[in-house]
């Protein structure tokens, strides 16, 4: 019986892990996302302001448990201002954190997959214009929102 239930949970996570890809949900994502973003601009803008701040020596990928590099240091960070930077991504409501490359910053507000593909959503913030943008190695949809922000969703190859 235990297995059967089992079976069941499984079963049921998978749909509902497959109506997201099954169903055609990316416009109605892009909207929420925007509108989202829109309605807590502020909050937003004064985050992104803390991170860049910092002016990080290598890309950083910041978590809410863990980083890379693991030591931050190495990209000219402290432990204080890590915590800051969690602090204010907790308060813009994002749970998977940023990543800090040199021309954007890539924040993670839902996340999803095994480590061989999955789902991704977000928030880019760059002042290069995304409209050529393009990874070959995951197909990620770009839609501008407003000044250097645009939302993604990433499906992983």
């Amino acid at each position: 019986m235990v297995i059967y239930k089992k079976y069941i949970l499984f079963s049921i996570l998978f749909l509902l892990g497959c109506g997201g890809i099954l169903t055609d949900g990316k416009e109605r994502t892009n909207i929420a996302m925007k509108d989202y973003l829109i309605k807590n601009f502020s909050a937003f803008d004064e985050a992104n302001k803390t991170i860049i701040k910092f002016h990080f020596k290598n890309k950083v990928r910041i978590d809410d448990n863990w980083t890379s590099p693991g030591d931050l240091s190495k990209a000219g960070v402290s432990k204080k201002e890590l915590d800051e930077i969690r602090i204010k991504l907790k308060k813009i409501q994002i749970p998977r954190g940023v990543f800090i490359d040199d021309d954007y910053i890539e924040y993670y507000s839902f996340s999803f997959g095994l480590p061989s593909g999955g789902k991704t959503q977000g928030y880019i913030f760059t002042l290069k214009n995304l409209s050529n943008f393009e990874d070959k190695k995951t197909k990620k949809e770009i839609c501008y929102i407003t000044n250097n922000w645009y939302s993604f969703n990433q499906y992983d190859q």
